[in-house]
């Protein structure tokens, strides 16, 4: 095997910079242009990375799927001699095939002529593995892929570095450990991937909204107002004395923090989705009044008077009519985004109060902006470090690469998608959208933390869990999740709402907002699902379902504070409970997407309880065994044990 341009680990499926290779030849050089020419491969997929393979008679290539972080399409050239291909989504191995021992079996066959051009494209690429059978005679295959953007950038910093980190690309064929990546980018199973195809037809129409800049800019002045108004009626209505008790940050409760007004938003934004009253995900009336009730409780456990209560939430209800109906009358005045122009750049290093005078202070700085970068619209700026930019880029990438390929589209918006499929300014636009609704609209109270990476690894080996049910594009571990937002999380591979999602099968993770109303919402529409699952065919002419099992992580509110998860605790489908300690496991930082270089891990302050809600298929399918649970709890706590971390 000969490699040029990057060099690729095939037993570690990495690219390793410090490796050295040759450039790209001249003469495969020349030939790149000549299919560029012809129209074999897109100029913008021009291919820098080459692997030769070369053949003996009775050599073979296994099936396999090229890694999905390559951009598509790709190609390979075959010289010296024909040589059969086999594809397909099931690939056998038979005892014989033409003769040939040890050969493999699929739905297709095709031939290679000497000096023939295969690309691949669609399914071809994407869905059906691939193979070469053991060779009659010598044979050469040149294949020619183009790296993703991330790993060429980093090839081209560090090729010629003493050292560098190794950007492992886990193959989807694996089991790999990625316990300390902030993402795990194996495919879902097919009955994810089929649901979030079906939900990509329904959310494709927000996949380019030219008024999606200015919605979120008016969003973030609008929510700003409504909550310095909720702050003057409280220290008008009920006093200082009462807001002195409150967790609502204002001049008077500063110390407090601001868990009462991010308790609040959480309650209206996590709800179903959008009322009759308006269409707006953020602003909608009812939702905000279906919040209200909770937040009045918080203001009586803080002595004040319920008819004060009442007043404070009904003055504060008129304000958010008001605002409801600023955004509706703002739906067609984002003309001004069409000329809106999004910057992507390294975030700028204050040196203030540091000396970057000296040569290794220097390099600290280049490696801090390397790992920091700044998104910025109309004055407006937000960051994010490169792994989690890294991230976005690739769920974006995925999600319109499934949606320009869904078959129920029609023509104008098949167009659309492939006009788009390569559109940097589309990504910056949404990106620039995503993280002002979750900075702006729920005041960072939206990164909620999340279990550690080898947690997570356990729960998908131990229990096929690949799909969280509360998650976010940018803290979420897998393509598949449910999210609060499915206008600017969609683009980005979001299932939509949890409490609008309906299922029959398959293995989840839950971990919510630590809220109780939230709480208690969500364990009464798993059980409803459950009840469901238990009442769907089996596949065999019975009635049972296939299996449904949902792993909850909350805080240990078993007793005391009013047994807050005493809807879980008192599930019929509760099948078995795990409590793990206090300072003896990590959660994954909230805002691990704009951390600058320190940890992303932080120690738990209260005990954890892992609830294991499970039909009767469920439970026989995954089921919740001592071995597997104490894996579970050793993942938890291996984090706090080693320090180990998933930062820069």
């Amino acid at each position: 095997v000969l490699q040029y341009g990057a060099f690729y680990n095939f037993t570690k499926h990495c690219i390793q910079p410090k490796v050295e290779v040759q450039p790209i030849p001249l003469l495969i050089e020349n030939l790149i242009d000549s299919f560029t020419e012809i129209g074999a491969l897109p100029v913008e997929v021009r291919p820098d990375t080459v692997i030769v393979n070369v053949y003996n008679e009775g050599d073979c290539i296994p099936p396999h799927i090229d890694h999905i972080v390559y951009p598509r399409p790709f190609c390979t050239l075959s010289l010296l001699s024909s040589a059969p291909m086999l594809l397909g989504k099931n690939i056998r191995t038979s005892a014989t095939v033409d003769g040939v021992g040890g050969d493999f079996r699929a739905p297709f066959r095709t031939i290679l002529p000497r000096r023939s051009l295969l690309v691949f494209e669609g399914n071809s690429a994407d869905l059906a593995k691939h193979c070469v059978p053991p060779v009659r005679e010598k044979r050469i295959s040149i294949t020619l892929r183009r790296m993703p953007d991330f790993a060429r950038d980093i090839v081209s910093q560090r090729l010629t570095s003493a050292s560098g980190p190794l950007l492992s690309l886990p193959s989807p064929d694996l089991v790999v450990d990625v316990g300390k990546a902030v993402w795990d980018p194996r495919e879902a199973p097919s009955y994810l991937r089929t649901t979030w195809r079906e939900t990509a037809i329904a959310r494709f129409g927000l996949m380019d909204d030219k008024d999606a800049i200015t919605s979120a800019l008016l969003r973030r002045k609008v929510m700003r107002r409504l909550k310095a108004k909720l702050e003057h009626l409280c220290i008008e209505r009920l006093g200082r004395d009462i807001c002195g008790k409150l967790q609502l940050h204002s001049s008077v409760t500063l110390r407090n923090g601001n868990a009462t007004w991010d308790r609040f938003v959480l309650r209206w934004c996590c709800g179903s989705a959008a009322s009759a009253e308006g269409n707006d995900i953020v602003f909608d009336l009812g939702r905000i009044r279906a919040a209200l009730p909770a937040l009045g409780k918080e203001f009586v456990a803080a002595g004040a008077a319920n008819n004060f209560v009442a007043n404070v939430l009904e003055c504060f209800e008129k304000e958010a009519s008001k605002a409801c109906r600023a955004i509706m009358r703002s739906g067609g005045e984002g003309k001004k985004d069409r000329s809106r122009c999004v910057m992507l750049a390294p975030a700028s290093i204050d040196t203030k109060d540091e000396d970057f005078s000296s040569q290794h202070n220097q390099k600290q700085k280049q490696k801090r902006q390397q790992h920091q970068y700044t998104v910025e619209c109309a004055g407006v700026s937000y960051s994010i470090n490169t792994q989690h930019l890294n991230k976005l880029r690739e769920l974006h990438r995925r999600c319109l690469q499934i949606t320009s390929q869904l078959s129920l589209l029609s023509k104008g918006k098949q167009s659309k998608a492939k006009e788009h499929s390569d559109d940097e300014s589309l990504f910056r636009r949404q990106l620039f959208c995503l993280l002002s609704r979750y900075e702006d609209v729920l005041d960072g109270n939206g990164f909620q933390a999340a279990c550690n990476g080898t947690t997570f690894d356990v729960l998908r080996r131990r229990w096929e869990v690949s799909c969280e049910c509360f998650a976010s594009p940018l803290n979420c571990r897998w393509e598949s999740f449910c999210s609060a937002f499915h206008d600017v999380d969609g683009p980005f591979g979001s299932l939509g709402n949890f409490f609008d999602w309906r299922t029959v099968e398959g293995s989840f993770e839950a971990n919510p907002p630590f809220d109780p109303h939230i709480i208690a919402k969500m364990a009464e529409h798993i059980d409803d699902l459950i009840a469901c699952s238990e009442a769907a065919p089996d596949g065999d002419g019975g009635i049972g379902g296939r299996g449904l099992s949902f792993i909850i992580i909350v805080p240990d509110w078993s007793e005391g504070s009013g047994r807050r998860n005493f809807a879980l605790e008192s599930s019929q489908h509760l099948q078995r409970k795990l409590i793990v300690k206090n300072r003896q496991h990590l959660f994954c930082e909230g805002a691990q997407h704009r951390t600058k270089g320190r940890r992303m891990l932080r120690q738990s302050t209260c005990d954890t309880s892992v609830y294991f809600l499970q039909s009767k298929r469920g439970a026989e399918r995954w089921p919740a065994t001592d071995e597997a649970c104490a894996e579970l709890e050793a993942a938890f706590e291996s984090g706090s044990r080693s320090g180990s971390n998933t930062g820069d």
